[in-house]
């Protein structure tokens, strides 16, 4: 059973948030929440948290993203985007330009997170229709960001469009800054399962436990 302290979901389709939609959503049991309102019933971003371990604050909203400060009760803090990216290509570019923008106006450790709608690589779809340019022009922009993509545990795609031969693809991401981290060296990623959407969840502890067994050594006598 997780019981995670932050709880940001995409695609909410809800235009209009209220604190008792919120205590309906499965596995969440939070009342603490921003969140970035539908157009219609397509987009929509909600970031919840709870007040008992971490406090958010500062929202701040864009088109495609919702950006708070993270203040854990142990430890410092630093600045939480989670992205709901756009589907057409046009949109894309200006996604982009949407996050340089939202890191201009947060200094310090950083993580960004969501359903890009983008590729980093072109492994990270199971079939050999890929925009290269897009590619190129995505990793361009991390560069410019300096960020780098956290190694997801557990499962090589995180959407599948669920058919006989299905296209999987791996188009949400976690990305960190350097400070980031520094900040949280014993991070991990994993994949976990669901049977209510074609994306996976993916779970991030910044506190990972590694258990290491004994190491076989020879010694000189």
């Amino acid at each position: 059973m997780v019981r995670p302290a932050i709880v940001c979901l995409q695609e909410t389709k809800v235009e209009h948030l209220t604190v008792d939609i919120v205590r309906h959503c499965p596995g969440i049991n939070l009342e603490n929440y921003f969140y970035l309102p539908a157009t219609g019933t397509r987009g929509g971003i909600l970031l919840a948290w709870d007040e008992t371990i971490v406090g958010l604050s500062n929202p701040h909203p864009t088109m495609n993203t919702i950006t708070a400060l993270v203040k854990p009760k142990n430890g410092g803090h630093w600045w939480f985007t989670c992205v709901y990216g756009p589907q057409t290509d046009m949109d894309k570019v200006a996604f982009m330009q949407e996050l340089v923008d939202v890191r201009e106006l947060h200094a310090g450790p950083w993580a960004i997170m969501g359903d890009f709608n983008l590729l980093v690589s072109p492994q990270d779809k199971n079939n050999d229709v890929i925009n290269r340019r897009m590619i190129a022009r995505f990793r361009n922009k991390a560069n410019q960001l300096e960020v780098k993509e956290m190694y997801l545990n557990g499962r090589k795609f995180t959407w599948s469009n669920e058919r006989q031969r299905p296209t999987m693809e791996k188009i949400d991401h976690v990305f960190t800054t350097n400070c980031w981290d520094d900040a949280y060296p014993a991070a991990l990623l994993t994949a976990m399962g669901s049977a209510v959407s074609d994306h996976c969840p993916l779970l991030l502890d910044i506190n990972a436990y590694f258990a290491y067994g004994k190491r076989f050594r020879f010694e000189s006598f």
